[in-house]
């Protein structure tokens, strides 16, 4: 019913302004004797009329008539057009044309009607240098230009700059954060292959591997044909470890992955560290991604446990390394030391920040384009509460807080982050608002 409705707002924007052209034609259109050449006379006042509409239709943008949408109505006005004119050619060579001209007056509609009725009357005959040909071709220029108009704005609104996926991004590790990564790595993985280390199937929790099953340096795998694991994508690691009903010999001879790299993240827990932490399955799993994974992970988990070889045989001074960095901010995040509005001390610092800014380090492509907005979590509620508030002070609006559709482990569900859309800011401008966000509360 619904492609019914459109078809009678599109036949209603074409009688609209066919009424208009057809006003014209009895003024100064020449006055033919027969149906037969009012349907020519009707063939050329037609193209005009859905030229009018389709003009109509560009200049609205997204306003069509009817209230509908205005690609649908673009769409269905083009096709009820084009139906029109090929109609007038066809009764210009039918006996009938006067029978069969009613039946497409009263789909047009009552204005396109009386124009064509109109034959009965006397008309005052058009001067002889009238020339149909050139109004057709002042109609279409004006056409092409709204169209052309039309096109540069939705360019504007809704482009974005290329992004490179698999790039990951730039940015300096303090001196605890590297000693405590080379901790982890050292008792996991750095004897083994370090940023391309996997094994395959591991055995008494996790501190050994089932015989028969590869334990090192991917590059020496003939399934993978020599490729550094930094090399493969989130995506690809993630369809290597996806769980299947392979035996574990079929999984051994297919190359199929239980941890990866340097701080060998196993199936489970990798994929929800990628969910949580915004990361396309385009990115390429480098060392500053694996890094990066590794020390939020640890922020978020609060300790040493999750690696095992670090458990048994971390030092004193590891330990408390990487205890330090499981309780302090990430590097990535220092307060900003700029002047002015919201530098005033705010006491929440986020566990995750998530941007569409593509110059931050926090950038993620699904946070971008149409979708751009900044993701925040914090440690509680009452701290996420507290940077709302803040937020809204200067006048910025929150997106979604505990509802909207997120990861099944997101912080959203425990009461911890909230959403700013990317609407708060001028188009072309969100990474200034998410550097004003920033700003605000001093990270």
């Amino acid at each position: 019913m619904s492609n019914v409705g459109d078809y009678i707002a599109a036949g209603r924007t074409v009688s609209g302004a066919a009424g208009d052209i057809f006003s014209t034609a009895r003024k100064y259109g020449p006055d033919y004797s027969g149906l037969g050449k009012a349907a020519l006379e009707a063939r050329s006042q037609e193209k005009i009329s859905a030229m009018k509409a389709q003009e109509a239709v560009a200049k609205s943008g997204i306003k069509a008539a009817g209230n509908v949408k205005s690609t649908q109505l673009t769409s269905d006005a083009r096709v009820k057009q084009t139906d029109i004119i090929a109609d007038a050619k066809l009764y210009t060579h039918k006996k009938d044309v006067k029978t069969r001209m009613a039946g497409k007056i009263a789909a047009v509609g009552a204005a396109s009607a009386a124009a064509f009725t109109a034959s009965k009357g006397k008309r005052p005959r058009a001067p002889a240098s009238v020339d149909y040909s050139s109004l057709i071709a002042e109609q279409q220029a004006k056409v092409d230009a709204s169209n052309a108009k039309l096109l540069e704005l939705s360019k504007k609104s809704t482009t974005t700059q290329p992004v490179d996926n698999t790039k990951a991004p730039t940015y300096s590790l303090s001196a605890d954060e590297k000693a405590a990564l080379d901790a982890i790595g050292q008792w996991e993985s750095d004897g083994v292959g370090s940023y391309d280390a996997i094994n395959q199937i591991g055995i008494d929790g996790g501190r050994a591997v089932l015989p028969g099953s590869y334990s090192g340096d991917i590059r020496k795998m003939s399934q993978h044909k020599g490729r550094s694991l930094t090399d493969f994508t989130i995506g690809e690691i993630m369809d290597l470890q996806s769980k299947n009903n392979m035996s574990n010999q079929q999984w051994i001879d297919a190359g199929r992955l239980h941890a990866v790299g340097r701080y060998q993240f196993i199936g489970d827990t990798f994929a929800s560290q990628v969910q949580r932490q915004g990361l396309s399955r385009d990115t390429k799993f480098t060392p500053q991604v694996q890094d990066r994974m590794a020390l939020t992970y640890l922020r978020e988990v609060g300790g040493i446990s999750p690696w095992v070889g670090p458990s048994d045989h971390a030092t004193p001074e590891q330990r408390a390394v990487i205890a330090r960095v499981a309780k302090s901010k990430p590097s990535w995040m220092q307060p900003v030391t700029k002047t002015g509005v919201g530098t005033a001390p705010f006491g929440h610092q986020p566990i995750e920040y998530l941007t569409g800014d593509r110059n931050h380090s926090g950038f993620r492509a699904d946070h971008g384009g149409a979708n751009y907005h900044d993701h925040l979590a914090f440690k509680t509620t009452k701290a996420r509460d507290a940077a709302m508030a803040r937020l809204r002070q200067h006048g910025i609006k929150i997106g979604s807080i505990n509802d909207g559709k997120h990861a099944e482990t997101s912080y959203h569900y425990a009461d911890l982050a909230f959403d700013v859309p990317g609407t708060n800011w001028e188009v072309g401008k969100e990474a200034e608002g998410s550097q004003k966000i920033r700003t605000l509360l001093n990270f």
